[in-house]
């Protein structure tokens, strides 16, 4: 059975199946019936798709929507799809970017995320600073939020997130950014990231912290865990709405259109350490901004903020 899941799809199947797709439309009708093995072949087969539809962001992202079709369809098809999955991610396991699979699998983790929610996140906590999937940390990170219903999951191995052509490419006012960056920044110790995400206030009460001392001084007074790629921070907006949900769903339509976007927002944040456990909330106070970032964190008292943040990066 194993053996037969590993070798359906990637050779020669997938190719026409990219092609059948991206001939038929970006809609996830046009997946629905397909097999677990050609989907996934299809997913992981290592063609540019950039070479394919070149130009602006918002042309790039016609062949993202055919991958998002298509771990859509995978989530629908449930347990079925299950076996062939599982057999993917432990090809990936065992070669990392040698395995046939690599290429693209954070479109997988989602599906499997979606298939079986928080019974996925022991697998996926695994796969946290393994470097066979450092390639796909932000996958990693992203299907995590989605296994535990989570606004997002931030391991200190991953990257930051912008509003460009990013997984879900939901280029809407959205303080989750901001947040993931911030609490990304604050793991590794990076001040110009972290700088990035605060406003007046923020800034203000960030040199407050810093007033005659480094920032490395500053932040090991604050920062107890360790300095491990393994280190990871969970957190949900505690409101109804799309900004409290993970980045990606994989539903059929972007839950940001039509949102009214509120002026300076008052969030309460449950913060979750890297079990998924609650380990401190948070009301975090964001300033509404524009440009490139629509919403930074305004808190007077940062330092309060980070210590929740760094709380939690402790806990094991």
């Amino acid at each position: 059975m194993s053996s037969r899941i590993r070798t359906a799809g990637p050779v020669s199947v997938p190719l026409f199946v990219f092609l059948f797709l991206l001939s038929h439309g970006s809609g996830a009708g046009q997946t629905r019936e397909q097999s677990p093995s050609n989907l996934i072949g299809f997913l992981t087969y290592h063609i540019d798709r950039q070479q394919v539809v070149a130009g602006s962001c918002g042309e790039l992202m016609y062949p993202k929507l055919q991958d998002r079709a298509a771990s859509q369809a995978l989530g629908r098809l449930g347990s079925a799809a299950l076996p062939y999955i599982e057999a993917a991610i432990d090809s990936i396991e065992k070669r990392g970017p040698d395995s046939e699979f690599h290429y693209n699998a954070s479109w997988l983790l989602l599906a499997y995320a979606k298939i079986k929610g928080p019974a996925a996140f022991p697998r996926l906590r695994e796969m946290c600073g393994d470097p066979n999937f450092s390639e796909l940390s932000i996958g990693v990170d992203s299907s995590t939020a989605l296994s535990l219903g989570l606004t997002s999951y931030v391991s200190r191995w991953s990257e930051a997130v912008d509003e460009g052509c990013g997984i879900s490419d939901r280029r809407y006012p959205d303080p989750r950014y901001p947040m993931h960056n911030l609490i990304l920044a604050w793991e590794k110790g990076d001040r110009a990231m972290l700088e990035g995400t605060i406003g007046p206030n923020g800034r203000a009460a960030l040199d407050s912290l810093l007033k005659g001392k480094t920032w490395d001084a500053m932040r090991t007074r604050l920062w107890h865990a360790k300095n491990s790629d393994k280190v990871a921070v969970g957190y949900r907006f505690d409101i109804r709405g799309p900004w409290a949900e993970p980045f990606e769903m994989l539903e059929d339509q972007n839950s940001l259109v039509g949102v009214d976007y509120p002026e300076n927002p008052q969030l309460d944040t449950v913060f979750k350490d890297r079990s998924g456990k609650d380990c401190g909330t948070y009301r975090v106070r964001f300033l509404t901004g524009n440009g490139s970032q629509p919403y930074l964190i305004d808190n007077s008292d940062i330092g309060g903020l980070l210590r929740v943040i760094s709380t939690c990066a402790a806990n094991e």
